[in-house]
């Protein structure tokens, strides 16, 4: 076995290899110490963590009302961060990460041009930002959230949350095809 390897990901085969960095050539990796949610070399530990949680079905939005959007499904969720019950994120392991989303409103003969929506990521109940998007006509819209980076803890929580202005009931557009998510990623 070589004492200095890289891991590598084989897509074709679909499995991880060792390489020498010097040679290039495949090397023997003691596999018996890795397992599904970690990678321990000596050298570094990486803990996988992250999620694109989503609204299982539509979700009726309230006007002029800050509602918490109910990501209760979850694709790609290794460290069971998906807090179903409580319609949150609850982070498993320390690091930088990636948050991003989307709340899309099905489209409703009660939308005016001008009116407006917005989404919005608190941080353990504090806002962490929240861009309003005028409202242009009477078809679906989607409000985005670029992803931000930040710093976060193991047992930090986040949760989505929505408003919409139109003077009548909305409803958020849930269910299998993501278009409404929350997505979570750990990037360092």
């Amino acid at each position: 076995m070589a004492d200095d390897f890289t891991l590598k990901w084989d897509a074709q085969n679909q499995q991880l290899f060792g390489e020498d960095p010097a040679t290039g050539d495949r090397v023997a990796v003691p596999f018996e110490s890795i397992n599904a949610d970690s990678v321990n070399t000596g050298r570094a530990n990486i803990d996988e963590s992250g999620l694109t949680a989503f609204p299982s079905s539509d979700q009726p939005i309230d006007s002029n009302t800050d509602t918490q959007i109910q990501i209760n499904t979850a694709t790609h969720d290794p460290a069971s961060e998906l807090d179903a019950a409580n319609n949150k994120v609850v982070i498993a392991n320390d690091g930088t990460f990636a948050i991003s989303g989307a709340a899309r409103y099905n489209e409703d003969a009660n939308w005016s041009t001008g009116d407006r929506m917005s989404a919005n990521f608190r941080l353990n109940g504090s806002l962490l930002n929240q861009p309003y998007y005028n409202k242009s006509g009477t078809d679906f819209e989607t409000a985005v959230i670029p992803a931000i980076n930040i710093q976060l803890t193991a047992g930090d929580e986040i949760t989505f949350h929505t408003e919409q202005i139109s003077g009548a009931q909305q409803t958020l557009a849930g269910g299998a095809k993501h278009r409404t998510y929350l997505s979570v990623t750990r990037v360092g």
